[in-house]
């Protein structure tokens, strides 16, 4: 879903922590 994608981008972009990573 590229939808989901963006967000995942954006809240990244926010916030600059590896928490969706790993």
């Amino acid at each position: 879903d590229k939808d989901e994608s963006d967000m995942l981008q954006e809240k990244l972009q926010k916030v600059p922590l590896p928490i969706y990573i790993g």
